[in-house]
């Protein structure tokens, strides 16, 4: 139960904005209108938030995922705006078969970097083992188009191609 000092804090926004000179309610704000993150809010350093990163990007790579989904979830939360945060939740998911999750994070990685190809060639990846090959085909063609004239990403496109072609030969034999 809050205490009465609390109560009134809760109750009266103009004694919480006395006390800390009105910067929680111009975060609140900041919040709300995307300006700012969670970590911002509650006061957790990029640096921090690095760290935490690099400790489940690191559960990942040794194959530790459901460790690594719990940074990531963290991550996601308090960093809402950062693309890698999803892409690396959405792997993590991929990684331990919560294929739907693993769709979702990937659609907010590409809301957030839609430059990356390698994000509609995971999200697609889902969708096909999902059993919606028309959507997975849309997410390939959109890695064709992000890896266009950029050899770095040949690789990216080589993948969606085979994919991309072996969806189509699926759909022919099967009299779509």
């Amino acid at each position: 139960m809050a205490s009465r000092v609390e109560q009134d804090l809760l109750s009266d926004p103009e004694a919480v904005d006395a006390i800390d000179g009105g910067a929680s309610s111009h975060l609140a704000l900041d919040l709300m209108a995307g300006r700012a993150t969670l970590g911002d809010v509650v006061g957790i350093t990029d640096e921090e938030l690095e760290a935490l990163y690099a400790l489940g990007y690191r559960y990942y790579c040794c194959g530790k995922y459901e460790h690594a989904l719990s940074f990531f979830r963290f991550l996601c939360l308090h960093r809402h705006t950062d693309a890698r945060s999803w892409l690396s939740l959405a792997a993590a998911s991929q990684m331990l078969e919560d294929t739907e999750g693993a769709v979702q994070a990937y659609r907010l990685a590409a809301l957030l970097n839609s430059e990356d190809p390698q994000i509609p060639l995971r999200a697609a990846e889902c969708l096909v083992k999902l059993g919606r090959p028309a959507a997975a085909i849309v997410a390939l063609g959109d890695v064709l188009t992000l890896s266009a004239g950029n050899p770095e990403r040949n690789t990216l496109a080589w993948r969606a191609r085979r994919m991309l072609d072996r969806l189509k030969t699926e759909r022919n034999s099967s009299g779509a």
